[in-house]
């Protein structure tokens, strides 16, 4: 019976020993609980990592060009940075129409042309070099050493081109002369120092001055054609 009373003590004894055993287990567990708040707290103040942040390509477009200089001295690099001469505006050439009646080399050629006919024969009508009349002579030499048209008369050509009086005659100017009838009858081609080159009817192809007997007092006037 004392054993039996004995045993039952010594279970109580173990089973109140550990229940004491895990209640103080059980307080260090919720006195260890608090412990770990901290860390919790440093973890949440740890700074949040920053977004990362791709850098910009570099731009490959050219960079403006200062024109007022050749060339320049990259320090950093110690490369010469060679730059574009600066664009001159382009000018546009606006020719104002030339009168060609003051073109020397047309009145050389007219006058050239001229005296290359010089002696050929007088013919009535004729406008080649096979034989000349007066105006036949002015409008075959005026096309083919300038590319002029006058008229195929005397009185036509009187009426062409801009009047000159006779103290402003130049090279190239056509004279006429009232001969055989009223009003311009005759023409020639002025050479300077008084002079014209005409199709004389006794002469053919020649030169004579304005001062000549026959043909001054029958000098008309002068015109300028422009060449």
């Amino acid at each position: 019976m004392r054993q039996k009373i004995a045993s039952g003590v010594a279970v109580f004894l173990i089973i109140v020993f550990s229940w004491a055993t895990a209640a103080q287990q059980g307080k260090k567990v919720v006195e260890a609980a608090p412990q770990s708040r901290p860390n919790l707290q440093i973890a949440s103040a740890v700074p949040l990592a920053a977004p990362e942040i791709t850098p910009k390509a570099e731009s490959t477009r050219p960079l403006a060009v200062d024109a007022k200089t050749a060339s320049t001295n990259d320090k950093d690099s110690g490369h010469v940075v060679k730059k574009a001469a600066a664009k001159q505006p382009v000018k546009v050439s606006r020719k104002q129409p030339v009168s060609r009646q003051n073109s020397g080399s047309d009145v050389d050629r007219i006058l050239k042309l001229a005296y290359s006919l010089k002696g050929i024969h007088y013919r009535s009508g004729g406008s080649t070099p096979k034989g000349f009349d007066c105006s036949g002579f002015t409008s075959y030499v005026f096309k083919n050493a300038a590319g002029v048209s006058l008229p195929r008369t005397a009185s036509g050509q009187a009426g062409k081109g801009t009047a000159v009086s006779k103290s402003n005659l130049r090279p190239g100017d056509i004279v006429y002369f009232q001969t055989y009838k009223k009003g311009p009858s005759h023409v020639g081609i002025y050479t300077g120092g008084g002079n014209f080159i005409h199709a004389s009817c006794s002469k053919g192809i020649t030169v004579t001055n304005l001062s000549d007997s026959y043909y001054g007092p029958r000098y008309l006037g002068g015109r300028r054609i422009q060449l």
